[in-house]
């Protein structure tokens, strides 16, 4: 997302991986307020048409191993062994696609100003706070101490959140 390209130190705020096709996106959409020229948003979206092909391909072997996991554990006695060991298939998946839309942020970073890093945050911080204002109760009591991408999870699995809350919540995701 657009926010998690570092520009804060809870730059890791958005929901899952990084998805550079997403972060490509929002910063499109914030081009002007951003002050983003024509130049800079190519190169963008020339970096980001380079990654996706590999963040694809992750994201479609991650989804293959979370099948694989549930077929696992759908069997009346799992073999812990093969859990286990799909756990660290999964979880090796996970590092690379994290990684991978991590060193994508890296290559877009350095063609932003801090002027333009600065309004990100401002873009970030307006995102969540409808967020923070509707779910303020549920993180202190449920959530508390969590941050960026663990808070939004946690927000995510309560399963009675007052309907302002949920609506933050949802439409955050769709930003």
């Amino acid at each position: 997302a657009t926010l998690a390209l570092g520009a804060g130190p809870a730059a890791a705020c958005a929901p899952g991986p990084p998805d550079v096709r997403r972060m490509a996106d929002k910063l499109e959409r914030n081009a002007s307020r951003l002050g983003l020229s024509a130049d800079t948003l190519a190169q963008i979206r020339a970096i980001v048409d380079a990654a996706a092909p590999e963040a694809e391909a992750l994201q479609s072997k991650l989804r293959q191993a979370h099948a694989t996991m549930r077929e696992l554990l759908d069997t009346p006695r799992p073999d812990e062994e093969a859990v286990l060991r799909q756990a660290e298939a999964i979880g090796a998946l996970d590092t690379a696609l994290l990684k991978q839309g991590l060193r994508t942020m890296m290559q877009i970073r350095p063609l932003l100003t801090d002027a333009q890093l600065a309004e990100l945050r401002k873009v970030r911080a307006e995102r969540l706070a409808p967020v923070l204002q509707h779910c303020q109760a549920i993180i202190a009591a449920a959530c508390s101490g969590l941050a960026g991408r663990e808070m939004m999870s946690c927000l995510r699995e309560q399963p009675d959140l007052p309907a302002p809350c949920r609506d933050a919540v949802d439409a955050l995701r769709r930003k």
